[in-house]
């Protein structure tokens, strides 16, 4: 329900002071990424890879049950999913 009508607004035309309908597209010809050496870089020269081995075990216990229920909603999700393929 929350989907369908946050759909239904964005399609609504609004009137603000500085904007008045001027609905504007984005021009998808100049869209590009940056390429250079720096782009894709963790910040403060961090690596991308997360030391699970190095976490303390408070950090460890407090994120397992919401992992644990993340796991159960795409096992789930994925059992439907098959399920409609099936019939």
């Amino acid at each position: 329900m929350s989907l369908l009508l946050h759909s239904f607004f964005s399609f609504i035309p609004f009137e603000r002071k500085d904007q008045v309908a001027n609905i504007s597209f984005v021009n998808e010809e100049n869209m590009t990424l940056p390429t250079n050496s720096v782009s894709f870089q963790a910040e403060n020269a961090r690596s991308w890879l997360v030391r699970f081995w190095e976490l303390p075990g408070k950090w460890v216990g407090i994120a397992f049950p919401f992992g644990f229920v993340l796991w159960i909603l795409f096992y789930f999700d994925h059992n439907v999913s098959v399920s409609f393929l099936l019939i």
